[in-house]
């Protein structure tokens, strides 16, 4: 599956950090965008999968309101594991 990044990926201090905090954001890296809208992330361990993955919707809103200015329309989270589980989170 080919994951895009576009403009607004890039800086991450800008949209990433807030929406996730300090906790999230050192252990879930975001990978890119595919194109159902969807941003695919990996968690550096199995407790970050889980925990991203129960509150992927609310990171979903809050990603959407941050970049609200952009194009950018996230439509959920796909949450992976460093071993590429991708079981859809939303």
């Amino acid at each position: 599956m080919f994951l895009s990044q576009p403009t607004w990926f890039a800086d991450l201090d800008a949209w990433w950090v807030p929406a996730t905090g300090d906790g999230i954001s050192q252990h879930v890296e975001p990978l890119g965008v595919d194109d159902r809208h969807r941003l695919h992330v990996r968690a550096s361990s199995p407790a970050w999968l889980t925990q991203t993955r129960l509150i992927a919707s609310i990171l979903t809103t809050r990603i959407n309101e941050i970049l609200a200015s952009d194009t950018a329309e996230l439509t959920g989270i796909i949450v992976v594991s460093g071993q590429g589980d991708q079981s859809p989170s939303r």
